[in-house]
């Protein structure tokens, strides 16, 4: 599978994370869903525009992101998608997000959005069971 790993975060915190590689610490999760949140919130007030993707020397996390109603009245959370993938010709990243990634991931988080929409976000075991979701959004 060309993604690696893909997950949802929210005000810092990484809600949902599926990881086909290798599993990573309680420790390394809160950093990733610290950062990937900063960087997202710092793109759009440094640039007026959101971050699409942050390329490394051997991979590239693309981000996408939307609101959901919160369960409090008349309140929106933001919510950001994120995929960690590798590829190796470089010349072709574009392509491969536009054809391949953006599509897995804005499913999932839709698909994420119209489950757990007007539900408090704060309690990260109920979103244990979006594993059977998850994986009907990577077959299509």
């Amino acid at each position: 599978m060309l993604i690696e790993e893909i997950g949802i975060v929210s005000r810092g915190f990484v809600l949902y994370r599926k990881n086909f590689q290798e599993e990573i610490n309680d420790i390394q999760d809160f950093k990733k869903g610290a950062f990937y949140s900063a960087i997202i919130s710092f793109s759009k007030s440094l640039f007026s525009e959101e971050l699409s993707y942050i390329e490394a020397t051997k991979h590239i996390t693309f981000f996408s992101s939307t609101q959901i109603e919160s369960f409090e009245e008349d309140y929106y959370e933001n919510l950001i998608a994120y995929a960690i993938f590798n590829i190796k010709n470089r010349k072709k990243t574009e392509k491969t997000i536009t054809k391949k990634i953006k599509p897995i991931v804005d499913e999932v988080l839709n698909r994420f959005k119209e489950k757990y929409n007007k539900t408090s976000l704060v309690y990260l075991d109920q979103f244990e069971d979006f594993n059977p979701i998850l994986e009907i959004a990577l077959k299509n």
